[in-house]
């Protein structure tokens, strides 16, 4: 694709993102682009290219899995943790938690919003590419199971927006 050369011609090789932790609330989400669920906060569409490290030729049908909190800085899922509250207690929202399977110039995209922070991180956003995931339908909404991960990694932004 036209992005993806252009990309390559810019940097002129292909560089491997750094590996991060995948963080503690980290939860299996469904596949969609759109991950915001009508929440307040900047949108905008997050575009991410995958390449095989290999060849640096883009990688089709890899799952992008993107989470991140919420504007006040609050993950879906974990809201009473990410409100300092000492409970491994779970809840059932999903706002900005979703999957996307690449395309064949191995871009995927989300609708999401700039996230918020909390004390002690940078802005950022989690991302981990799986490899050979199987999507599965449950009750409408689309899962994956299966495959490998091939990446955990982090997307950090400037603190202004």
């Amino acid at each position: 694709s036209s992005i993806v050369r252009r990309c390559v011609r810019a940097i002129g090789s292909c560089l491997l993102a750094p590996e991060a932790t995948e963080g503690p609330f980290y939860w299996n989400s469904t596949v969609r682009s759109d991950i915001t669920e009508n929440k307040e906060g900047v949108r905008f569409r997050l575009t991410v290219i995958v390449l095989d490290t290999t060849t640096c030729s883009p990688l089709s049908d890899a799952l992008v899995d993107l989470w991140h909190c919420d504007a006040e800085g609050i993950y879906s899922h974990y809201i009473a943790a990410s409100l300092g509250q000492n409970t491994r207690q779970r809840d059932n929202s999903t706002f900005f938690r979703g999957q996307q399977l690449t395309n064949k110039q191995g871009v995927a995209s989300s609708d999401t919003i700039y996230p918020g922070w909390y004390r002690g991180r940078a802005t950022h956003m989690h991302v981990k590419v799986h490899v050979g995931a199987t999507l599965i339908n449950i009750g409408g909404a689309i899962y994956t199971k299966g495959g490998h991960v091939s990446h955990i990694g982090q997307l950090f932004f400037n603190d202004t927006l």
